[in-house]
């Protein structure tokens, strides 16, 4: 294969019924080439080929923009729904984030929770998707850094999570609330 004929299918110029051996020589030449495996998803799927899913599965993990390979499927395969959405601008390929406007952005997933404690009100910030990934190791943890509020969070969750250790987890938190009272 020479680069005469890569340029020329990579522009457009060749035509895809008959090189289909072509196209799986070049992914196999050059497979982390995200252009040849979207021409490749696109042939598939305007000849409605048995193989268009698996290759699609593929040619997302080697994507570096999935939303530009939605649409260019999408525009290929119905072009009025393609139109709505371009036009409405639902889906705007050209603005990316920073990574501080990602982190304001995250910072608005958090929950803010009032806890009284005593004369005192305090604000805490509990965040809905470390939920999922509380541990004992964790709330453990939280103990021996002395965040006996976090720590109390994280045997309620756990007590919640593993309602067979519900028990153990209680007496935790009476600890807890012992340790908390006694730092005071």
């Amino acid at each position: 294969m020479s680069k005469k004929i890569i340029t020329t299918f990579l522009s457009g110029k060749i035509n895809s019924d008959n090189n289909h051996f072509k196209i799986k020589e070049m992914i196999e030449l050059f497979p982390y080439c995200e252009t040849i495996r979207k021409i490749d998803v696109l042939i598939k799927n305007s000849n409605e080929d048995i193989t268009f899913e698996e290759t699609l599965t593929k040619t997302a993990l080697y994507s570096s923009n999935r939303k530009s390979l939605f649409l260019l499927i999408l525009k290929e395969s119905d072009s009025t729904l393609f139109n709505k959405i371009h036009e409405k601008g639902e889906i705007n390929l050209k603005t990316k984030l920073s990574f501080q406007d990602w982190l304001k952005s995250s910072t608005s997933n958090n929950i803010n929770k009032k806890v009284s404690t005593g004369n005192k009100a305090k604000t805490i910030n509990y965040n809905k998707n470390t939920d999922d990934l509380m541990t004992e190791t964790l709330a453990k943890l939280y103990i021996e850094q002395g965040h006996f509020d976090q720590a109390l969070r994280a045997y309620q969750i756990l007590r919640l999570k593993y309602p067979k250790k519900s028990s153990l987890f209680a007496t935790e938190i009476k600890k807890i609330t012992k340790l908390k009272l006694n730092n005071k």
